[in-house]
C-alpha cells in the first residue's frame, strides 16, 4: 500500500489520471472503480449511474456518473471492452464508495478487448502516488 497524505493506493492495481481502479480479476475480465482520492474530494455523493451489462465501452469515454450536492461527475472507463457484472449494491448504497472504494465499492467488471495496449496508458501506485502528489500541490491541498 502506498500512502499520499490521508490517500490510500493499493500496489496491485491499475489507475488512470481520472482517479478510477483497475483490477486484474483474471485473464478475461477487470475490475474497475474510484480510487479513494476521488471519494474524499466528492463527498456527498447521493446516486451513482453506471452502463448495463452488454454495453461496450472505449477506455476515457464515461461509463457513468455520480451526482453529488455539486453536481454530477462523470465516471471515465481506464479500458475499453464490454461490461459484464455491474455492482448493484454499489448503486442501491452509495455509501459503500466511501466505506470501501477498494472492496465492496467496485462499480463494473469489464471483458477488455485492447488490454495489452491500453494498460500500458496507466499508471501503478507509484505513478499514480505521483500524480496525486502533483495535484496536491498545484490545488494546495
Amino acid at each position: 500500500m502506498v500512502r499520499v497524505k490521508d490517500y490510500e493506493i493499493p500496489d496491485d492495481l491499475y489507475y488512470s489520471m481520472d482517479h478510477i481502479w483497475m483490477k486484474m480479476e483474471d485473464e478475461k475480465t477487470v475490475k474497475i472503480g474510484v480510487t479513494d482520492f476521488f471519494v474524499k474530494h466528492y463527498q456527498n455523493i447521493s446516486s451513482i449511474e453506471l452502463k448495463e451489462v452488454g454495453e461496450k465501452v472505449r477506455q476515457t469515454t464515461s461509463v457513468g456518473r455520480v451526482e453529488t450536492i455539486k453536481g454530477s461527475v462523470n465516471l471515465y472507463a481506464p479500458i475499453s471492452g464490454t461490461v459484464k457484472t455491474v455492482n448493484q449494491e454499489v448503486r442501491s448504497k452509495p455509501k459503500l464508495l466511501y466505506e470501501e472504494p477498494y472492496a465492496r465499492g467496485w462499480l463494473l467488471v469489464i471483458e477488455p478487448s485492447n488490454l495489452d495496449n491500453e494498460k500500458r496508458k496507466l499508471q501503478t501506485a507509484k505513478g499514480y502516488a505521483d500524480h496525486i502528489k502533483k495535484v496536491i500541490e498545484m490545488v494546495g491541498l
